[in-house]
């Protein structure tokens, strides 16, 4: 794939963000259609695992936050 985005249906609030080993926040958005492309800054990234949060509202108000690893293989 290309991007890592998140696949959602009806929230509230959606937001995502991507962050190196050293805790550098990478990536960061708040549309739940757009995806993290494996750039910072214009640069490509190395080939490694990177940390994801996302933080959501659901329909009927619930407050969700998940976390994860991503590995992007160049």
């Amino acid at each position: 794939n290309d991007n890592f985005s998140a696949v959602l249906r009806s929230t509230k609030f959606f937001s995502l963000k991507i962050y190196n080993r050293w805790g550098i926040e990478l990536f960061y958005t708040t549309d739940s259609s757009e995806g993290w492309n494996g750039t910072f800054h214009g640069s490509e990234c190395p080939a490694d695992s990177y940390s994801w949060q996302i933080e959501l509202t659901t329909a009927n108000g619930l407050k969700k936050q998940l976390s994860g690893l991503v590995v992007l293989v160049r």
